[in-house]
Parts: structure tokens; C-alpha cells; sequence
């Protein structure tokens, strides 16, 4: 227990034994940062898109 302040604060990988296994099994692919950054600006797009259709004022007939 001694380690965990230095491994969580300090960075110290080798001070303890960090916890890893709340999410590893949440992992079912291993993307390259491209494709972690093109799916994040998809998923940016298709939010904005939505919201501009809930809340853009009515086009007025003319």
C-alpha cells in the first residue's frame, strides 16, 4: 500500500501494482488513433446535425 501514492500521483509504474481491471473487460477492439478520432468527430457530427434540427427556427414562408 506503501506505493499507490507514488504509483497514482508520482507515476511510478513500478512502486504497485496499478488497478486495471474495472474496465479491460470493456475492450473489444484496438484502434489506431485515426480511427479514434474519426469515430469521435462521426459521433460530434451526427450530435450537431440533431441539435440543429430539434432546435433551428422555422423556415419562414415567404
Amino acid at each position: 500500500m506503501a506505493g499507490i501514492p507514488q504509483l497514482y500521483f508520482g507515476g511510478d509504474m513500478e512502486a504497485a501494482i496499478p488497478l486495471s481491471g474495472q474496465v479491460c473487460g470493456r475492450i473489444d477492439a484496438v484502434l489506431t488513433a485515426r480511427q479514434v478520432i474519426d469515430d469521435t468527430m462521426a459521433g460530434f457530427h451526427e450530435v450537431v446535425a440533431g441539435m440543429s434540427r430539434q432546435y433551428a427556427p422555422a423556415a419562414n414562408p415567404a
